[in-house]
């Protein structure tokens, strides 16, 4: 049986988003990994009472155990490779499945903005000025 990828976008983008994002797998990214797809196991489950579904979830509980484990030095390919069977297995296929780091739509990337950054007021205005009125002149007002 397969899923509509559709319906299922937003945890296989985020899951793919932590297979192949660049960097090592760190404790933390492992134990999201394993919790996506831990989740996306459960809800394949209900999906359906199909045999096909059960085996299917139960290979991905396997891989979020895996996933929660993987040493970060470890080659990365055969997690990779293990999503990328499991997506193909489930999920009707969609130009927006990730195969690599460079598929990864940037739109769903993490913004990284420091924190000095966030805070400051666009320039030309006021923080709380929202673009309002014209920036304060140093020295004060109408001096």
């Amino acid at each position: 049986m397969i899923l509509s990828a559709e319906a299922y976008r937003t945890e296989i983008a985020a899951i793919d988003r932590l297979v192949f994002e660049e960097g090592p797998y760190s404790g933390k990214r492992g134990r999201a990994l394993g919790e996506r797809l831990e989740e996306l196991a459960r809800r394949v489950k209900a999906a359906s009472d199909s045999r096909s579904l059960t085996i299917e979830s139960l290979e991905l509980r396997h891989l979020a155990s895996v996933a929660r484990d993987f040493p970060p030095d470890a080659p990365r390919a055969p997690p990779q490779n293990n999503w990328m069977r499991l997506r193909s297995n489930l999920f009707d296929e969609r130009e927006w499945f990730a195969r690599s780091a460079a598929d990864l739509i940037p739109s769903e990337a993490p913004t990284r903005v420091p924190a000095a950054k966030a805070l400051q007021a666009p320039r030309g205005t006021r923080a709380g000025s929202h673009g309002s009125s014209p920036p304060a002149r140093a020295g004060g007002e109408g001096g």
